[in-house]
């Protein structure tokens, strides 16, 4: 568990199309409008 990279860069959502700003403080993968996510793990556990 200790492989956590904060990741608080703005994106698009491949959904919507809503853009979504850095928070300043913490991260996030689900686009603030309508809440869908991509799951973006580099090396994701088996």
């Amino acid at each position: 568990m200790g492989n956590f990279i904060k990741n608080d860069e703005g994106f698009i959502c491949e959904y919507c199309g809503n853009e979504n700003l850095p928070l300043g403080y913490t991260s996030r993968d689900h686009c603030s409008k309508c809440l869908c996510s991509k799951h973006v793990d580099k090396n994701p556990r088996r």
